[in-house]
């Protein structure tokens, strides 16, 4: 009886910890308030902060639950990654919505871009600085970005002790203009499987299997590697008998043009249909995508 019970209790102990491990991408609201900074907010996960050699720029970036969430700090004087930040966010809504805290300036930017993806921004402006906080969702109504922004205190604020981050010294340099445009190669994952697919029947010389000819790599825009987005994109994509490639649909999504990046790469593919008694027929696939920065 004590052998079965100690069992039982290894395995619940066992189960426990696995659902602990599992519930790993819970929220884990600790307040943000950086260094040498002038605002202070809760965040759900750790923003990791990258500064550069001489401070003139500062970037936090993290992400939690498939919401990004950054805060681009820069001197007056030289205003690098928010002036870029701002230009996107102008390129869709041309004015924000002018918000009150004390004498500073400030801006609030919502809108949905056109790869389904919904942005808010809040900039302002002390007598040194530049700020803009900025979240990207895959939905509206974004609990943890609402949290983010109603948590915001703007002013002289320092972290308690032991909160502080450390710090990634970077080169003091302003970024490429996010044009939009492909700066470097994304890396194609596998279709399925693998290559080539499973043959239908063997035996049968008349019947064989979709074949990839070419795979074309997809680009990575400016704005995702300003923004730092990694990850994969899914896409399911159509087949036809006829050689083209039929309807693409992204399957799991990345912003800032790398779905459509990976879109347009998959209708690039060139193949051999799949056959079967001799008749080429129409096959659908999931295609991934890969994006990295080295």
């Amino acid at each position: 009886m004590k052998i079965l019970f100690a069992a039982f209790f290894i395995s619940a102990a066992a189960a426990l910890c696995l659902a602990q491990s599992e519930g790993s991408n819970e929220p884990n609201w600790q307040p943000f308030a950086p260094d040498k900074e002038e605002f202070a907010t809760e965040a759900p996960t750790v923003l990791t902060p990258r500064i550069s050699v001489r401070g003139l720029t500062r970037t936090y970036r993290g992400k939690l639950n498939g919401t990004w969430f950054f805060v681009f700090s820069d001197t007056v004087s030289s205003q690098s990654s928010t002036k870029i930040a701002l230009n996107f966010a102008r390129a869709t809504q041309p004015v924000g919505t002018p918000e009150t805290f004390g004498n500073m300036p400030s801006e609030k930017f919502e809108f949905a871009d056109d790869e389904g993806f919904y942005h808010r921004l809040f900039t302002f402006t002390t007598k040194t600085r530049v700020y803009v906080l900025q979240t990207v969702s895959s939905e509206k109504d974004d609990p943890l970005a609402e949290r983010f922004f109603a948590k915001l205190q703007i002013g002289k604020i320092q972290p308690a002790d032991g909160e502080a981050q450390p710090i990634e010294p970077v080169a003091d340099a302003v970024p490429a203009q996010a044009s939009g445009g492909g700066i470097a190669a994304g890396r194609g994952g596998g279709i399925g499987s693998g290559l080539p697919f499973q043959v239908i029947d063997q035996k049968s010389q008349t019947t064989s299997p979709l074949s990839i000819l070419s795979k074309p790599r997809p680009l990575y825009t400016d704005l995702a590697r300003f923004y730092g987005i990694q990850g994969a994109v899914r896409t399911k994509v159509v087949f036809l008998h006829d050689g083209t490639i039929g309807t693409v649909t992204p399957v799991t999504k990345l912003p800032f043009g790398l779905t459509k990046s990976a879109i347009a790469a998959a209708r690039s593919i060139q193949f051999s249909p799949a056959v079967r008694d001799g008749k080429p027929f129409d096959t659908t696939k999931q295609v991934e995508y890969s994006f990295s920065l080295y």
